[in-house]
């Protein structure tokens, strides 16, 4: 299923939310009504909380079926929280780049992050998600997870990819690779979509053509 939502009135699903094949995490205040529609949507259990006593948990956080990584500012109350709804491995990242939504790009496969981590940094990554880790730009951006979403199905890339980088990435997350825009004709395309295996959530100004991208993309 593919749905245009906007969260708090601003369409960047991929900023306010988390979304794997396991849960769905998005802001404590998002109404109950739009907290069953998410769920509706990718079929996974949706979790309200804040990261940091921010919103912004699709910026601050990221994670797949085997884990999730925080930035160090999360509180301890949202930490235990997060740990008793989930039950899964959550690990608190010690980095000055704290946006880990916006610099890792994960499937239950493969994690592409920010070349600027360190080593430390990146091989604790790789534990909490239990995945390989490769540092690599995509087209321009070091900020991986806002120019581009992967689920375990697809990965929907930005337009000024070259065939080659689609090629690489496409054999490196091990799913098909296609390109596209959302929000009409926004190329971050991580900022404005959320997806799993089972479901997508856009921006509302998203348009027709793009949505059927998405649902190509992502087998949906």
């Amino acid at each position: 299923m593919i749905r245009r939502l906007n969260f708090f009135g601003n369409p960047n699903a991929g900023v306010y939310s988390i979304v794997t094949d396991k849960f769905a995490i998005v802001p404590r205040k998002l109404p109950k009504a739009v907290q069953k529609l998410i769920e509706k949507i990718v079929e996974v259990p949706v979790i309200a909380t804040d990261i940091g006593q921010s919103r912004l948990i699709g910026v601050l956080g990221t994670g797949n079926s085997n884990g999730l990584c925080v930035p160090p500012f999360v509180m301890e109350g949202e930490l235990t929280y997060l740990k008793t709804e989930l039950q899964i491995r959550i690990e608190t990242i010690p980095t000055e780049l704290t946006a880990l939504g916006n610099n890792i790009l994960c499937n239950d496969k493969l994690a592409l992050l920010n070349p600027d981590f360190d080593e430390k940094t990146r091989n604790l990554i790789s534990e909490a998600l239990g995945v390989e880790v490769i540092s690599r730009k995509i087209a321009s951006w070091q900020t991986v997870g806002s120019a581009a979403v992967v689920t375990n199905k697809g990965i929907l890339l930005p337009p000024n990819c070259k065939k080659e980088e689609i090629l690489e990435l496409q054999e490196e997350f091990g799913v098909p690779a296609s390109i596209g825009t959302i929000n009409g004709g926004v190329p971050l395309v991580g900022s404005g979509l959320r997806a799993n295996s089972k479901g997508a959530i856009a921006g509302l100004p998203t348009t027709g053509p793009e949505l059927a991208r998405v649902g190509t993309a992502f087998e949906l």
